[in-house]
């Protein structure tokens, strides 16, 4: 149900240089944002590794403490648990853990990177992606990690996938029809009825469910550089969110619709940015001077970031 979705290269996002351009800053901006809590990634203290912040930008505390890459935190429903991808065994896992940091917990261990990890609205089943029968293709587990199962077989990499506010189908982008074309397919919970919604010549990915499962959000570089867009849960209408010429990704929904948070390369680092659903507002809530990004949006305060 998330909130996002989600780049499984960290690389790519490390070490960017670009010019910087004059934006608001937050937690200024905290007024009108949604409440709730954020959690992202970031670089602030060497390696990659998890954060959680208010989402008007404000008390970031770090969670994980690993030489690894840590990347793509995901909270649960209740806001308890979070799960994110990490290379500290080697190649890419995903773990879960308390949303204070304790407890860490290696869900998968497969040959291949398994990256990606998305919980379902009751939190009881998790969908991921998976490299450890060949290609990448969409899984789905129970919450502690049993019953792992395949629910996509293509000759692409199946990528991103977001359960809808319902709980019955599930978001993916796959370059299937060729390498350089990712589009976005829906299926079934169960793997069942895949159906292509978008069509474009350049990379649409990304997908997010809105919370009232009406609205879908993508990042797609169709008109040349990443940007990000609403259409209709079908597929149909398609709105550019308006940006800049950098590389706008990865967004996610506030839990009321009202707001969407993303990562963007408009400063020197990548950051975080906070804007209105309608592409107005933009706001940046994180620390110019590190590499943040990955967001994902939860109402719940945990324990980390209580008073």
């Amino acid at each position: 149900m998330r909130h996002v979705r989600r780049k499984t290269v960290v690389g790519a996002i490390v070490g960017v240089v670009l010019v910087a351009l004059p934006l608001p800053i937050g937690p200024a901006h905290a007024g009108t944002l949604a409440k709730g809590t954020i959690a992202y990634a970031s670089n602030r203290d060497g390696n990659s590794e998890i954060y959680i912040m208010n989402a008007d930008g404000s008390n970031p505390t770090r969670l994980t403490n690993s030489p690894s890459a840590d990347s793509f935190p995901v909270l649960s429903p209740d806001g308890k648990r979070i799960l994110w991808h990490t290379n500290r065994d080697g190649n890419f896992e995903i773990y879960g853990m308390n949303a204070d940091g304790s407890d860490p917990v290696r869900l998968t261990n497969a040959p291949g990177a398994d990256t990606n990890a998305d919980w379902s609205p009751n939190g009881k089943s998790i969908a991921f992606s998976s490299e450890r029968d060949g290609n990448t293709e969409i899984y789905v587990m129970d919450a502690d990690g049993s019953n792992q199962t395949r629910l996509t077989n293509s000759p692409g990499a199946d990528r991103n996938p977001d359960w809808s506010p319902n709980g019955k189908r599930l978001l993916f982008n796959t370059d299937r029809h060729g390498v350089g074309n990712v589009e976005i397919y829906v299926m079934g919970a169960d793997g069942s009825d895949q159906t292509r919604l978008t069509d474009s010549a350049g990379n649409d990915t990304s997908p997010a469910w809105s919370p009232n499962g009406k609205r879908i959000a993508f990042d797609t570089n169709r008109d040349g550089n990443f940007e990000i867009y609403i259409m209709d849960a079908e597929g149909m209408n398609p709105v550019r969110i308006p940006g800049t010429p950098r590389n706008e990704e990865d967004p996610v929904w506030s839990p009321n619709g009202k707001h969407i948070a993303f990562h963007s390369t408009r400063t020197p680092t990548v950051q975080l940015y906070v804007m209105n659903a309608d592409g107005s507002d933009q706001t940046l809530i994180s620390d110019r001077g590190t590499q943040n990004f990955g967001p994902d949006w939860s109402f719940h305060h945990p324990a980390a970031l209580r008073p």
